[in-house]
């Protein structure tokens, strides 16, 4: 799955390249994934789904060099051990924050090809490599 950065991180990094490095802060580590049940876009976040069970996973990434262009990829798997223990939840994308207590920052956001409906007490595992970020 292609992920983008949002407005706010693309911002970041021009004001580091172009402006001011010093006073540009980078995202708090570590990153997290979060589950959608409604995709934002690069101004606007989604809708985090809800569970009895659910909670957003760490996730490191890494650079990879693949034809066209550089990525940065999941470097594990991001499993979502169990969404929630009653209901089947229905999963449309993911976003991918910064852990930050006083200001999130929402750094990338990816949609799925199609939904993904996760039966109650199913995890939800996305590969290796399976999420791509790369500069649109």
């Amino acid at each position: 799955m292609a992920g983008a950065l949002t407005n706010d991180a693309k911002e970041r990094v021009l004001n580091w390249l172009f402006v001011d490095a010093e006073s540009t802060p980078a995202p708090e580590t570590p990153t997290v994934v979060r589950l959608m049940s409604a995709n934002g876009d690069a101004e606007e976040f989604g809708t985090e789904v809800t569970g009895d069970s659910y909670i957003e996973v760490e996730a490191l990434f890494s650079f990879t060099s693949e034809s066209p262009g550089v990525f940065l990829v999941n470097t594990f798997d991001v499993e979502f051990n169990s969404i929630s223990a009653t209901a089947a939840v229905s999963v449309v994308g993911i976003e991918i924050w910064d852990s930050s207590e006083s200001f999130p920052l929402r750094i990338a956001y990816a949609t799925f090809t199609s939904p993904y409906l996760v039966a109650a007490g199913d995890p939800l595992l996305i590969a290796t490599g399976q999420i791509k970020v790369k500069l649109l």
